[in-house]
């Protein structure tokens, strides 16, 4: 049953990242340069983060979750040894990063008080960073795949 648990919360990630990047990708046509970032891709990408930044109560008890099950695996012997310490790097790397940097920069890019360098610059990072979360949620979901 915890293993169900796990899977939903991993699909809600895996849903949460995509839904980001497809804000964070209007700023790919401007990669590479370092110019500011137009008003369109700025209002649109800050307005969806201060929308989902504003509670982020509900992805906080996703991690939590999903570290209580992996836990679980750990100290009941539920699965290999290498496939619970591996998801538990999978898990605290992406969901550490994302609670001391990602959601705050995004809050940040929401509340648009930067100057308009700073919102391109935290704009551009946000990308990379949701990319770079996105991958090892995913790794995380195939192991726990192949230990299933």
């Amino acid at each position: 049953m915890s293993i169900l648990i796990l899977f939903a919360c991993i699909g809600f990630l895996i849903a949460i990242l995509w839904t980001d990047l497809v804000f964070d990708s209007s700023v790919l046509p401007y990669r590479g340069k370092n110019e500011l970032l137009p008003e369109e891709v700025l209002s649109t990408t800050s307005h969806y983060y201060r929308r989902v930044t504003y509670k982020p109560h509900a992805l906080f008890v996703i991690m939590a979750a999903m570290l209580t099950v992996i836990i679980q695996q750990i100290v009941q012997n539920l699965v290999p040894t290498w496939v619970g310490w591996s998801s538990l790097l999978l898990f605290l790397v992406p969901t550490g990063y994302a609670s001391v940097y990602i959601i705050p920069m995004a809050g940040r890019l929401g509340s648009r008080t930067d100057t308009i360098e700073k919102q391109s610059e935290i704009a551009r990072s946000l990308f990379n960073a949701h990319v770079f979360c996105l991958i090892l949620i995913v790794l995380l979901a195939a192991v726990q795949f192949y230990a299933a």
